[in-house]
């Protein structure tokens, strides 16, 4: 949660038609937090929550339980945090820790006291062993009882980013662009379309299921969602959207399903981000006004 967001800050946000902010709050151990490297305060985050409760904006929470060398007592300071302040909470994601490619985690090990990392079969994490803190069949319960405990408490209020249709993980759109669909051209003797230019997009694979994907429903082919990354630590891509699309000088689109709480009103079974890397060479411009260029604002 970031210290800049002060109350007369979250009061310009929901004048200018802000209506949810989703926080990757994580942990609300601060041993955790500075070993995440967050660059926050945990003494902020409620004043920054309920600053955004008094001013009519919505919360969601994104917490997780597992960090490598966090302790049982360390993660229930989470769990007691997200129940003492569920009023101002208005949906929450509680998950464990998952290893990425490319992560601090997964770039040092020994740091966070972790060993004999293997790549999962089944998705884009990683496995590995635990020298310190909690083991993993202890995470395991403690993250099955709390879960219970928040359906009791946050009944329908469980949302997890990729809660609409789990689409984060079924296909990674990005980076798809003339000189790819050259390459797919001379692979599969097809004639270049005309028209086509650096704004047409092909898939190199798997196109017959893209359309069928983008046929769902009414509401599949239409923008629910539109932001720009801005968390700067994250360097490169790891081909996991949760982490991707939060890249400072990323742009992202999802086609499909908006999220009520922000005014959107699309409805779709899919929620399919796309995202672009616009660090160099790039503007976006409201009304005509620069607004952004190469990965940095302009306001």
């Amino acid at each position: 949660m970031e210290n800049f967001l002060s109350d007369d800050y979250l009061s310009l946000l929901k004048k200018s038609g802000c209506r949810e902010l989703i926080f990757g709050l994580e942990s609300a151990s601060q041993r955790i937090l500075d070993l995440m490297n967050k660059q926050n305060l945990h003494e902020t985050d409620f004043e920054i929550l309920k600053g955004c409760h008094e001013n009519g904006i919505a919360v969601n929470l994104q917490t997780f339980i597992g960090f490598p060398t966090e302790t049982k007592e360390e993660a229930k300071e989470t769990i007691q945090f997200l129940f003492e302040n569920e009023k101002y909470i208005h949906s929450i994601g509680f998950g464990k820790f998952m290893l990425f490619d490319s992560t601090p985690v997964f770039l040092n090990p020994k740091k966070f006291g972790i060993e004999n990392i293997t790549k999962s079969p089944h998705d884009f994490t990683y496995k590995f062993k635990r020298t310190s803190g909690m083991s993993e069949d202890v995470i395991e319960t403690l993250h099955q009882e709390t879960l219970k405990e928040i359906d009791n408490i946050f009944r329908n209020r469980v949302q997890y980013l990729s809660a609409i249709s789990g689409a984060h993980t079924l296909l990674h759109l990005s980076h798809y662009d003339y000189a790819r669909y050259r390459e797919f051209e001379m692979q599969n003797q097809k004639q270049l379309p005309k028209n086509l230019d650096f704004h047409t997009f092909y898939p190199k694979k798997n196109e017959d299921f893209l359309i069928k994907m983008l046929d769902s429903d009414e509401g599949s082919r239409y923008l629910g969602e539109f932001a720009i990354g801005t968390n700067y630590g994250i360097k490169k891509f790891t081909k996991s959207i949760l982490f991707d699309e939060k890249i400072g000088g990323s742009f992202h689109m999802a086609l499909g399903a908006g999220y009520p709480e922000t005014g959107s009103v699309n409805k779709s079974s899919i929620h399919w981000d796309m995202i672009c890397d616009i660090r160099e060479d790039s503007e976006i411009r409201v009304d005509g006004e620069l607004l952004y260029k190469d990965g940095k604002f302009q306001i």
